[in-house]
């Protein structure tokens, strides 16, 4: 009985989040990151890029999720690269941010060399989504 109300009255000390709030994972981040980029491209939606980000964030083990996350700022529409001196430094601070050892880092880096199959992937999900989205979409504004 006594630790009953020791844990009761420890609770009153612990500081409350708002209702609604949650703290947000590096992972989270990562994917609100990732949508955020998916949307300022100009065929970016939001059923697209949701599934975009889902897609990676499950398709990539945690480590590199992050570093994906720290790249694609710096990725154009066109798939080039805005900035590299940037991009290399956002992913280099990520890296000593997630304690990535030196041999994790260039299985990542190594990894990228065949990014272009899981893009292949993800479209593959990604684009029957959007479309059924935007059927969805357009069935019901038609019966309005």
């Amino acid at each position: 009985m006594k630790l009953t109300v020791l844990a009761a009255t420890a609770l009153l000390f612990i500081p409350l989040m708002p209702a609604g709030a949650e703290q947000q994972t590096p992972r989270a981040a990562t994917a609100q990151r990732i949508f955020n980029w998916c949307m300022r491209l100009p065929t970016g939606s939001q059923s697209e890029c949701g599934c975009v980000a889902g897609y990676y964030a499950a398709a990539t083990a945690d480590d590199e999720f992050l570093i994906v996350g720290a790249m694609v700022d710096f990725i154009t529409p066109e798939g080039t690269i805005s900035d590299n001196d940037a991009m290399t430094a956002s992913v280099l601070a990520q890296k000593a941010a997630s304690g990535i050892t030196d041999d994790r880092f260039d299985e990542i880096i190594a990894g990228f060399a065949t990014f272009d199959q899981l893009g292949d992937k993800a479209d593959g999900i990604c684009l029957p989504v959007e479309a059924a989205a935007n059927a969805s979409s357009s069935h019901s504004s038609a019966e309005q």
